[in-house]
């Protein structure tokens, strides 16, 4: 499952992560993106069924999605973020 819009910035200090609201998608913050500091990574989820995923199932259940982000994003909190 590919979550991420983008890659990360290795130069940026602090990450966020963006989640769209229910039933839209990561694209409702790519306007946020060109208006923030560099040492900021914003990093835009992408849901499965959803926007650039459209075409994968809904997850309905929201410990198995849960669960699969966990795995997705573990590798980008190795510096502070937020959600």
């Amino acid at each position: 499952m590919a979550v991420l819009l983008f890659p990360p910035k290795n130069t940026a200090s602090v990450r966020v992560f963006c989640f769209p609201f229910a039933g839209g998608n990561a694209s409702a913050y790519l306007k946020l993106i060109s208006q923030l500091p560099e040492w900021l990574d914003v990093f835009l989820v992408e849901m499965p069924g959803h926007g650039t995923r459209a075409q994968e199932a809904l997850v309905n259940d929201i410990q198995t999605l849960s669960g699969q982000l966990y795995q997705e994003l573990k590798g980008y909190c190795d510096r502070p973020y937020a959600l």
